[in-house]
């Protein structure tokens, strides 16, 4: 038997996807699995939330990958080790960016904080980070904070080649 990197459509499909009828069950175990950060109240305001996304890409412009996954750890791991998972999902990025027959497009840094309206997925907010790794190559970082209850957690969700 040989071992491989999930593909993301196969971790999602692997880790996200939820058949009917076992919906919340399903999730609940998936948010189990999950390293997330615990927030303080005071943490959720949008102030806080930017200050989580620049130290997610500070440490992701240092290529450290295992600071990164012990502070956010990583929704896409699917049972990998998330540090490695989460080098694993860069690493393509800029042979992607630099294969693409696309002109390249002009991508700033920014990092934004959009709030979900309440739901029940338990979707609180997402801090999106597009920032340019040093080959060049845009990268879009998302953190994704979740309720549950009054708590609330923060996880780096996902990391990919950002698109204009």
């Amino acid at each position: 038997m040989t071992s491989r990197a999930l593909t993301m459509t196969e971790c999602r499909a692997a880790c996200c996807s939820v058949p009917s009828g076992t919906g919340r069950r399903r999730r609940r175990a998936w948010r189990n699995q999950t390293t997330r950060m615990k927030l303080l109240p005071e943490q959720t305001n949008e102030t806080s939330l930017l200050r989580f996304g620049q130290e997610a890409v500070s440490l992701l412009e240092k290529r450290d990958f295992q600071s990164l996954a012990d502070r956010f750890g990583y929704a896409l791991a699917c049972g990998r080790n998330p540090a490695a998972a989460i080098e694993s999902d860069f690493q393509p990025c800029p042979a992607e960016f630099h294969a693409s027959s696309e002109p390249p497009t002009a991508v700033s840094s920014s990092i934004v904080v959009k709030y979900f309206k309440p739901n029940d997925t338990n979707l609180f907010a997402v801090v999106e980070c597009t920032h340019i790794a040093a080959e060049g190559c845009p990268i879009l970082t998302e953190l994704i904070v979740t309720s549950s209850g009054e708590d609330k957690h923060i996880f780096l969700e996902q990391i990919s080649l950002a698109k204009v």
